[in-house]
């Protein structure tokens, strides 16, 4: 609700490319993110007592800062600049300590302070930019990254607790070893489907950062809301009896791997229908219609 309110905002505020260049950044870091704890966090809510909790909550840790920092080059050779590196790292460590957290809060059942994190990280995420419109694409990502900051900022005692708590290294390699096959298989799920849903993202995002500005890419922002509307509605009982195949097949883990990779190609089919759609709009509106 509140992205909605704020989006009409957001969009007399920031130019077109703004958003595409955002886009194109944030679908970078929901790819990577997450598996930066080689989801740990499910194993976490599993836990039986608090010690045990914890104990996975620091090596889960452990492997969240592994992952940032040896990220860091790629993500630099991918994006050509330091500073935004830096970001995207600590963004990325940041997500995972969040995800750690929020392991925590759903193992205790605390769902209503998981829904007021989420409501704090919509509130800074739309809001923020707003009072930072000078720096473009920055300011989106200055919100997001803010958002989720808040959040781990606020639980700094249950993250100092999880630094502090004794963890040996050799127990670290052992737990890690014991849980291998979850977390490649949980990892990979995750991947599979942080990247059928992203991947369109970034690749429409790099096709209209080359368009020129006008009216073309700001009918291909609500055409591209439109389109993934459309796909969510469209999608959504598909993707849940998929969902119930998999988990009647669980113990193929062949079987899942080709479902979610289904799942990708078939969301990848969505990219000509949107040039489609958007070549009809263009052919309509004239190209000096965006005056941003």
């Amino acid at each position: 609700m509140i992205t909605l309110v704020s989006a009409p905002l957001l969009m007399q505020v920031f130019k077109p490319e703004d958003f595409s260049h955002y886009g194109e950044i944030l679908a970078i870091i929901l790819i990577i993110s997450g598996i930066s704890i080689l989801r740990l966090d499910g194993v976490v809510q599993l836990s039986i007592c608090e010690e045990d909790m914890f104990r996975l909550m620091k090596i889960a840790l452990v492997v969240c800062f592994l992952f940032a920092l040896f990220s860091f080059p790629f993500i630099y050779l991918l994006f050509k600049e330091l500073s935004l590196a830096i970001v995207v790292s600590l963004i990325i460590l940041i997500l995972g300590i969040y995800n750690i957290i929020s392991a925590q809060l759903v193992a205790n059942k605390k769902f209503g302070i998981v829904a007021l994190n989420v409501l704090s990280i919509s509130i800074f995420t739309n809001g923020l930019p707003l009072l930072f419109d000078n720096y473009g694409s920055f300011s989106l990502i200055l919100g997001f990254f803010t958002g989720y900051l808040m959040t781990v900022i606020l639980f700094s005692r249950t993250l100092l607790k999880i630094i502090t708590f004794p963890v040996s290294n050799k127990l670290i390699l052992s737990v890690l070893i014991k849980e291998s096959d979850f977390t490649i298989n949980a990892s990979l799920e995750t991947f599979l489907n942080a990247l059928s849903t992203n991947l369109p993202i970034l690749i429409l995002t790099q096709y209209y950062l080359e368009r020129q500005t006008g009216s073309f890419v700001f009918a291909s922002k609500y055409s591209a809301f439109a389109m993934a509307f459309a796909a969510a509605v469209l999608a959504k009982p598909i993707l849940i009896h998929l969902r119930e195949i998999i988990i009647e097949n669980k113990n193929n883990d062949t079987f899942s791997k080709l479902v979610n990779m289904f799942l990708l190609i078939a969301t990848l089919l969505l990219i000509p229908m949107k040039f489609v759609f958007d070549k009809y709009m263009e052919s309509y509106i004239e190209n000096d219609w965006y005056l941003g």
